[in-house]
């Protein structure tokens, strides 16, 4: 090759390299500032969904720290916070929290006696339903079962057969699922049981759980399960099947150590359900040893004086009269005493039978000046 040819390759190479430099950088230079958009434009629109993201969780928060309360029987407490949490969590786009707070409160009035409330709020909750939920028949179920309890706390049983309609025909459509139609029978077997139609109850509870045997074992299913076998229990007891009772109940217990473990107010309850049935069995020794595991639970989790630790005491007391143990006897009844003067005061009806069993428990013991102090 000539001179005069290289010399022409070698500046056109130069010129082609040079071209490629600065389209190379002229092509860094749009990289960078396209990822630069990029990055504020996924910013920019996913900013409010992380915000909301964390303003729902706090959200979640606050509503878990308010079932706690209402978990552990300050309805009060639950009720204020509830009631504080409805306007932020209703007008964010959780509806399903939202939901879950309005029947919450729905269960707090009813706890609180405050049943006109609690029927106001079951109404507003069923219109929020059917527009917003679209008429939801496993929301529109749980509403239903909540207007049964609620007939059941008036007595109005007149009222109760409008919504027992609703349930069963709920529990013949295609699109309710397994978990509202285990809910749907628990309703009708509440109902049966109200009513004193016990094998009814039965058949209904026994259907519940049957709706729910293949279902998965997360928390909501053991929840029901575990109110399933309960009520099956006290169904079964009500009907003078005490040992079948005794059955359910050591399957709710089962239930409820899963769920909550032994140091659990509803761990206490179903305690307090067995010991029961030993004092029925006239096993008076086993039902104290259940009525006092109980109230060291309910010691823990509630307090020394809140008003459910009397139920324990009281029942411990009179398996230990029962077994003629009347020092101990005589123990048990004098804490349960202290938990009714200090929740329910010194003049209610139900502390003044406390205080004249207790003087009969001390003139057993042969003493005399405990019994005129009690009499007085």
């Amino acid at each position: 090759m000539s001179q005069k040819k290289k010399l022409r390759s070698l500046f056109e190479n130069t010129i082609h390299m040079r071209w490629m430099d600065i389209n190379n950088t002229r092509f860094k230079q749009s990289a960078v500032y396209l990822h630069r958009i990029v990055l504020f434009l996924l910013f920019f629109f996913t900013l409010p969904a992380l915000l909301l993201a964390q303003t729902d969780y706090s959200l979640a928060e606050k509503f878990e720290v308010a079932e706690q309360e209402l978990n552990s029987s300050n309805y009060q407490e639950a009720r204020n916070q509830f009631d504080q949490l409805e306007n932020e969590i209703c007008n964010s786009e959780n509806v399903e929290l939202c939901f879950d707070l309005k029947l919450n409160q729905i269960t707090v009035k009813r706890r609180l006696n405050d049943y006109a409330s609690a029927g106001k709020k079951l109404d507003e909750t069923e219109i929020f339903v059917n527009e917003i939920l679209h008429s939801d028949i496993n929301k529109l179920v749980t509403l239903y079962v909540q207007q049964v309890f609620l007939s059941e706390d008036i007595s109005n049983f007149q009222r109760a057969e409008k919504w027992i309609g609703k349930l069963h025909e709920a529990s013949k459509r295609t699109d309710i699922d397994q978990i509202s139609l285990t809910r749907a029978h628990l309703g009708i077997g509440f109902y049966e049981d109200g009513m004193g139609n016990y094998r009814e109850a039965v058949k209904a509870y026994e259907s519940g759980i049957e709706a729910a045997e293949n279902l998965e074992r997360n928390t909501k299913v053991r929840k029901l399960l575990n109110q399933a076998h309960t009520n099956l229990g006290i169904a079964y007891r009500r009907s003078g099947s005490v040992e079948k009772a005794m059955g359910q109940y050591q399957k709710a217990l089962r239930q409820t150590q899963i769920l909550y473990g032994e140091q659990h107010y509803q761990t206490a309850t179903i305690y307090n359900n067995i010991g029961t049935i030993h004092y029925v069995l006239g096993d008076y020794g086993k039902a104290a040893e259940y009525f006092i595991q109980a109230y060291r639970v309910l010691e823990v989790e509630l307090g020394s004086e809140h008003r459910r630790l009397g139920a324990s005491l009281n029942n411990a007391g009179l398996s230990f009269i029962a077994l003629g143990d009347y020092v101990q006897a005589a123990d048990y009844l004098e804490r349960a005493q202290r938990v009714k003067e200090a929740t329910l005061g010194v003049n209610h009806v139900e502390t003044a039978v406390g205080y004249r069993n207790l003087a009969s428990i001390y003139i057993e013991n042969e003493d005399y000046d405990a019994a005129e102090a009690n009499f007085k």
